[in-house]
């Protein structure tokens, strides 16, 4: 009776010790990430010459900071040729470079920028001219259509839709009067076709969120479209740099994300109709707005969690982006771990050929690296298969944890000494009870701090899975900080939802642990010493 009840009271101060670990280190991180962003929002004592003009930043000694595979990158290679050019894969992450001087100007077309100042993103402002060539904005369509004639329908819609002014009409309202209320379009009510749409939903006021739901010039463009066509909408969300790629591989059957038209990629994909055309300039140092007092650093951090998880209800879209991720990671460990062991197992009692391919394929896992598998997986392997591209993440993930399990026991096992083989062997122990009472129980506590860490390791490179058009934590701190223009805290708020969800697997992997006895002493091996 009283060995339960000390069991009891062990489980439960464990319990409250893991609490308590977990509150401890959101603390120590809460202190330090927020002291980093307050050095951070210090301005440089540094006086770099202030920019009036965008040809002043054809110099060599300045640096200029692009989007990924935007039209910016080619027109800043011409224009502005002698200046060093940055690509950043994420717009907002460029505003702020800019603010705090690591670059002295991100080029980039003139409305979005506009949207920046009116949202109130402060140390920043927008030169008056542009480069001399401006950027065609077009919907982006497959050269091999799922759908015949889709580019000929296209046309002829957008024709309709200008022919009517309902265009003209959309751009006044959602660029120039800045109005965000999509108007109430009626769907098909029995529609003949599907129209599967891929766009990035981080760049307003063309494609962005409003609280959990997509919105912008291009969503209600191709949902007018879509009406006119009596088809039915299905949208995928990408990373800018992937978009092309769904394109090319028919993952969808439009683009419509304020995408360029450019020749380089009219050598891949096919385009619409030219929509409009931006300007295209560069947002720069305001060094006569540059202020800091501890005051208004408390007030911004306040701004800023309240834009980052209030406004629009947006702590929604981090439930939804963290429930993605535990999804992901769960069936990763649950499956990665089921089939590592079958692996094992399998080299365990085969011979040396069989072994061989085992241990090139988890060769080959190892120094692929994950993004590429999992885009060589989706756009490639699973091309032509109607799989959700959460399912096809949470599969390669299944896999790779599966080979890191695999090598870590087959490693753990060759480092027991073989004399404990040989002593079984002697007792009358055959090969599959010597596996499973003298080798696993021994291989179990070896391993476990190992697989501890392989854990942690699983949560934080399911951070790369937007590039399949997965809306995981890492995602959706995408998309808030293109509504905020605010990098540091979303950042630092998906930094620190990611070690505690480690946490918390972790927690959950001891109490199992606990619970199923793993790693205690087997009756077969007491008093044996195994480092004789």
């Amino acid at each position: 009776m009283n060995r339960v009840k000390n069991i009891t009271n062990k489980n439960t101060m464990n319990k409250h010790l893991n609490i308590k670990k977990i509150k401890k280190l959101v603390f120590i991180f809460v202190l330090l990430f927020s002291a980093l962003v307050m050095f951070s929002c210090i301005p440089s004592n540094d006086k770099k010459r202030e920019i009036h003009s965008i040809f002043e930043l054809n110099d060599e000694n300045i640096t200029i900071g692009v989007g990924t595979g935007s039209n910016s990158l080619m027109l800043a290679e011409k224009e502005l040729s002698k200046a060093k050019i940055l690509i950043f894969t994420d717009e907002s992450l460029g505003y702020n470079a800019v603010k705090i001087g690591q670059i002295d100007a991100y080029v980039f077309d003139r409305i979005p920028l506009q949207k920046v100042i009116k949202a109130g993103f402060e140390g920043v402002k927008i030169l008056d001219d542009n480069l001399t060539t401006t950027t065609r904005v077009a919907i982006g369509l497959s050269k091999n259509p799922r759908i015949n004639n889709i580019k000929e329908l296209i046309n002829q819609k957008l024709k309709e839709l200008r022919d009517e002014g309902i265009i003209d009409e959309m751009y006044n309202r959602w660029v120039i009067e800045e109005n965000e209320e999509m108007p109430d379009i009626k769907s098909a009510d029995n529609p003949t076709m599907e129209l599967i749409v891929g766009t990035t939903g981080t760049i307003p006021p063309f494609t962005f969120y409003k609280g959990d739901t997509l919105t912008g010039f291009d969503i209600e463009l191709v949902e007018r479209i879509a009406a006119k066509l009596n088809a039915k909408i299905t949208y995928k969300v990408y990373d800018f740099d992937s978009i092309v790629m769904a394109l090319v591989t028919n993952d969808i059957d439009i683009a419509s994300g304020n995408l360029n038209v450019t020749e380089e990629r009219a050598e891949s994909i096919d385009y619409s109709d030219v929509i409009y055309e931006n300007y295209v300039t560069a947002l720069v140092r305001d060094y006569d707005e540059e202020k800091f007092d501890t005051i208004s650093f408390f007030k911004d951090l306040h701004n800023s969690f309240s834009k980052t998880f209030i406004r629009e209800n947006r702590y929604e879209l981090f439930i939804s982006g963290i429930l993605c991720t535990l999804r992901i990671t769960f069936f990763s460990i649950l499956f990665g771990t089921i089939l590592g062991f079958i692996l094992f197992l399998i080299c365990y009692n085969t011979g040396n050929n069989v072994n061989s391919v085992i241990k090139i394929i988890f060769w080959l896992l190892r120094r692929v690296p994950i993004v590429v598998m999992l885009m060589v997986f989706y756009y490639i392997i699973f091309s032509k298969m109607s799989i959700d591209s959460q399912v096809v993440a949470t599969f390669v993930f299944i896999i790779i944890f599966s080979a890191e399990v695999a090598e870590l026991l087959i490693n753990t096992i060759n480092n027991i000494d073989k004399g404990q083989f040989e002593a079984a062997y002697a007792l009358g122990f055959g090969k599959e009870k010597t596996f499973f009472k003298i080798l696993l129980p021994q291989t179990f506590p070896i391993m476990y701090p190992t697989f501890k860490n392989m854990i942690v390791e699983l949560v934080r490179s399911t951070a790369v899975v937007g590039y399949i058009a997965v809306q995981d934590l890492t995602k959706v701190g995408d998309v808030v900080r293109s509504r905020t223009y605010d990098a540091f805290f979303p950042l630092i708020a998906v930094a620190i939802i990611y070690i505690i969800l480690a946490e918390f697997l972790i927690m959950i992997i001891e109490r199992l642990r606990n619970i199923k006895g793993l790693g205690k002493e087997s009756k077969y091996l007491k008093g044996v010493k195994r480092n004789d």
